[in-house]
């Protein structure tokens, strides 16, 4: 693959060249430059080393050492970085809002299982009293009647006496 070719750039911009290199971000050009050099002596064919590791550090010095290539580097990840945690939130926002109504539905479906169970013991309650109203009823009547048939039984025995 040719150095300069779009499906080099592509590739080294899909990795982080710092990280390839053994860096950080914030390393001087000299220490970018030593860190290469000390890469290079370690991966190089002709030393037994690999020639795709080998080709991997130099794509990855391809950029740090332009400081306007670097510069456009920096900013393009630190943009990408802000995108993905940008991504990142929203969808840690998304499955916390998934959390959050699924928890209210469970609340809502809990106040409605609650509000039932009043409404059935509610009912229970007033079919309980509506008994008692019509025992109590009819306790009256009976009582009524005991009453009518007593006052009867003593008026008969008053004429009875006569």
């Amino acid at each position: 693959m040719p150095r300069g070719s779009h499906a080099h750039q592509v590739e080294a911009e899909q990795r982080d060249l710092y990280t390839d290199l053994g860096v950080t971000k914030e390393a001087t050009d000299a220490e970018v430059r030593r860190a290469f050099r000390e890469l290079v002596l370690k991966v190089h064919p002709d030393k037994q080393g690999d020639a795709a590791d080998f080709r991997k550090v130099h794509a990855a010095y391809e950029v740090p050492r332009d400081p306007a290539k670097r510069k456009r580097y920096d900013q393009q990840r630190d943009e990408d970085n802000g995108w993905a945690n940008f991504i990142r939130r929203m969808q840690t926002d998304a499955r916390a809002h998934r959390e959050y109504e699924a928890r209210m539905e469970k609340e809502r479906a809990d106040r409605k299982d609650a509000e039932q169970k009043r409404w059935e013991a509610a009912q229970e309650i007033r079919e309980a009293r509506a008994q008692d109203e019509k025992k109590l009823k009819m306790d009256r009547e009976e009582a009524t009647r005991e009453k009518a048939i007593a006052q009867e039984d003593r008026l008969h025995e008053k004429h009875q006496d006569k």
